[in-house]
């Protein structure tokens, strides 16, 4: 019979067990204390969502301007507090028309130039220098302007209000004398004149002295309430007032 003889392991052995089980083990560190993990103790990309609490991320925790478009995908309105977004952290170019203005460009469905406006009224006080013209106002196709023909240092001046139309289907009136219908191009209408001596001013009076109309509808109503020349003991001056009404088509 043979005898169990009893040895004590070697230096060598016992070197070699601890390697083998460090090795089974892993080489896992204690960290000190707590509140000691930053972002060098992670691998890059090791934390995913599902490693993150809900709500534990909040803003105090992120650094100021360190996350941008692709940074945030996912998030909602209910993400957001209250009134926190301003103009400056949204880029106009990125927003869609909102859904319930259906009328922003147009309204009914219908585009601006579909709904009368309204009369437009401008009242004019013109003075013209020498002889030359000075336009008062365009509207559509009616210009209307105040005409002066100087005497050259006399005191005889001209002063006339005139209408002209680029519309040849147009129509005027100046409810004393001429009227055209249809109106041609290029034909001048006198809507009242004034031809004094001196320093005259001379009313005409708040009547409608003309009105004209395209053939799309629109109009023009022209009110002449006085004209006259050589005001203040200027020669060589003619001057108008008066009022423009541009009457849209309806």
């Amino acid at each position: 019979m043979y005898r169990m003889i009893k040895r004590r392991p070697t230096p060598s052995m016992a070197v070699a067990f601890v390697a083998l089980l460090a090795a089974l083990s892993g080489t896992a560190v204690a960290l000190p204390g707590t509140g000691t993990v930053d972002s060098g103790d992670l691998k890059d990309g090791a934390v995913k969502t599902v490693d993150i609490r809900k709500s534990a991320v909040t803003g105090a925790k992120v650094k100021n301007n360190s996350l941008n478009g692709k940074d945030v995908r996912g998030i909602t309105g209910r993400d957001i507090k209250d009134n926190s977004l301003t103009g400056d952290e949204i880029s106009e170019g990125t927003l869609d028309k909102v859904p319930s203005a259906g009328d922003a460009d147009t309204l009914g469905g219908k585009p601006a130039s579909a709904y009368e406006t309204g009369n437009d009224t401008v009242p004019f006080s013109v003075r013209v220098a020498g002889s030359g013209e000075k336009t008062i106002a365009t509207v559509g196709p009616f210009r209307v302007f105040v005409r002066c023909t100087a005497n050259n240092g006399g005191t005889e001046e001209l002063t006339e209000l005139v209408m002209t139309t680029t519309d040849p289907n147009s129509a005027f009136d100046d409810n004393n004398g001429p009227e055209y219908d249809p109106w041609s191009p290029g034909t001048e209408a006198v809507l009242t004149s004034e031809n004094g001596s001196g320093s005259d001013l001379e009313a005409e009076g708040n009547t409608a002295t003309a009105n004209a109309v395209a053939s799309d509808g629109s109009g023009v109503i022209v009110h002449s309430y006085a004209l006259g020349q050589n005001l203040g003991g200027t020669t060589d001056t003619c001057w108008a007032q008066g009022v423009v009404t541009a009457t849209p088509a309806s």
